[in-house]
């Protein structure tokens, strides 16, 4: 994804997705935001 939507060509960023199959009911999608970045990319 890119860093900057006004420049899609330039600097991305990698984005992590994790999916866990279940026996249970499905009730929707959970997104965590850990914060923001310690340091600059």
């Amino acid at each position: 994804m890119p860093l900057d939507y006004a420049a899609p060509g330039g600097r991305t960023a990698q984005v992590a997705l994790l999916h866990h199959r279940t026996s249970k009911k499905k009730i929707g999608s959970l997104v965590l935001n850990p914060g923001p970045m310690s340091r600059k990319c």
